[in-house]
C-alpha cells in the first residue's frame, strides 16, 4: 500500500516535469509568445504602433497603453488594426479571438489559432513590437 502511494507520487512528479519541459519546447517552437522583458522599467502611457510578418505580408497595429488611475502602471487598453493584407477570414478570427485575450490577460502568452497560425503570430508579434516601443520611450 505504501509502495503504491510512493509510486503514484513519483509518477505525478515525473509528469509535472514533463509538462514543464513540454511548455518550454512549445514556446521555443513559436506556438506562443511571452511579454517582453520588463527590465527597462514600466510601460509608458500612450499609443504605439507595432508590426509583424503574417502569412501574406506585414500587419501593423496601434496599441493603446492606458492608466486606470494616476498611480497605476499603463495597461493594454485597445488594439486597432492599421494595415493587414492577411486573408480577411483569418484576420477577423484572430482579432475576434486573440485581441480580447491579450487585453484580458495583459499578455501575449497566448496560443496561436489553429488554421490561422501565421496571422496569429503576426498579431502577437505586432503587439510585442508596440510594447517594446512603449518600454523604450521615456
Amino acid at each position: 500500500m505504501v509502495l503504491r502511494r510512493l509510486l503514484i507520487v513519483f509518477t505525478a512528479l515525473i509528469m509535472g516535469q514533463a509538462l514543464i519541459l513540454f511548455s518550454y519546447y512549445t514556446h521555443e517552437n513559436g506556438n506562443f509568445y511571452e511579454m517582453p522583458d520588463n527590465s527597462s522599467g514600466p510601460l509608458q502611457e500612450g499609443i504605439f504602433t507595432g508590426s509583424g510578418m503574417g502569412f501574406v505580408g506585414e500587419v501593423e497595429l496601434e496599441v493603446h497603453f492606458l492608466r486606470e488611475s494616476p498611480d497605476s502602471h499603463p495597461l493594454i487598453g485597445q488594439i486597432r488594426t492599421l494595415q493587414s493584407d492577411e486573408v480577411r477570414e483569418y484576420w477577423n478570427r484572430v482579432i475576434k479571438e486573440l485581441k480580447p485575450q491579450v487585453i484580458d490577460r495583459q499578455s501575449t502568452d497566448i496560443d496561436t489559432l489553429t488554421g490561422a497560425t501565421e496571422s496569429s503570430r503576426a498579431f502577437l508579434e505586432a503587439v510585442e513590437n508596440a510594447m517594446d516601443k512603449a518600454y523604450e520611450t521615456k
